[in-house]
Formats: structure tokens, C-alpha cells, sequence
């Protein structure tokens, strides 16, 4: 931890982590939101 560039590297990465997780939730919810909007419409005839 004596390296002089320790502290963008740690922001960097604390950052990326940060981006991916918000970007996982985003797909998460909306995965979700869409499987609730789909199971409202009505089946379809495959006649």
C-alpha cells in the first residue's frame, strides 16, 4: 500500500464495481418488470 497511485486504483476499481452492480440491478428489475407486464396480456391463439 506504499504505492503512490494506490488511491486511483482503488477509486478505479471501486467505481467499476460500483457501474456493474448498478447495471446487473437495472437488468434485474427490469427483467422483472417486463415478466409482469407480459404475464398481464392475454394467451395468444395458435389456432
Amino acid at each position: 500500500m506504499n504505492d503512490p497511485h494506490f488511491a486511483f486504483i482503488f477509486a478505479s476499481y471501486a467505481i467499476s464495481g460500483a457501474v456493474i452492480g448498478l447495471l446487473v440491478a437495472w437488468t434485474v428489475l427490469d427483467y422483472r418488470q417486463l415478466r409482469a407486464a407480459l404475464s398481464r396480456l392475454p394467451p395468444r391463439d395458435e389456432g
